[in-house]
């Protein structure tokens, strides 16, 4: 209550300013301020009622495979992220295939780290490894580039790329790897 009243002040202490210096730009302000202050409600509102909507997405089916008329419906968006996550237990065979690649690629392979982590509210798991390789700045150019092409669920959160004396580079790099819900992919397949 006492950030309202102390808002109004504000708002006709810069009222009265402008009128009385004949001053456009303190009369618009006011305005906004005044206009910002009756719309930030209905706004936070709708943001409220739109992150409920998206929180509760889910697809409802009726008899015939259609949703029921009413019914909430995934975005197609979330369909498309949903199909590119690798099953849970795919996670390892992915970060196998990065080190096989860089031993392709002639890379020296360093030491990692490994962290996992569950979204309860999206359904879906993360997979982060931050290893470390050294080796011709084109290979770990390749390596990066190939596994993302290869791989639509991974993705580099970080990389440092630091110039040795040798002329080679060592690299840091923080994968993450988007992985199904423990429960969609024990079933095979997403939701």
């Amino acid at each position: 209550m006492a950030a309202l009243s102390q808002l109004r002040w504000s708002l006709e202490r810069t009222w009265r300013l402008g009128a009385r210096r004949r001053s456009w730009w303190a009369l618009a302000l006011g305005g906004g301020l005044a206009l910002n202050a009756l719309l930030w409600p209905w706004a936070w509102t709708q943001l409220s009622h739109h992150r409920q909507v998206r929180s509760a997405a889910q697809v409802v089916p009726r008899a015939g495979g259609q949703p029921a008329a009413g019914a909430v419906t995934t975005p197609p968006a979330l369909q498309a992220f949903e199909r590119v996550l690798v099953p849970h237990a795919d996670a390892s065979n992915v970060m196998l295939d990065i080190l096989e690649e860089a031993h392709r690629r002639a890379l020296d392979v360093g030491g990692g780290a490994y962290a996992q982590a569950w979204d309860a509210d999206g359904h879906f798991g993360r997979q982060d490894a931050r290893l470390h390789f050294s080796g011709e700045a084109v290979a770990v150019r390749d390596l990066v580039n190939g596994m993302l092409e290869a791989q639509p669920a991974l993705g580099v959160q970080h990389l440092v790329l630091q110039k040795e004396a040798s002329g080679l580079v060592s690299a840091q790099i923080d994968w993450v790897l988007f992985t199904q819900d423990l429960g969609a992919s024990s079933s095979g397949g997403a939701r």
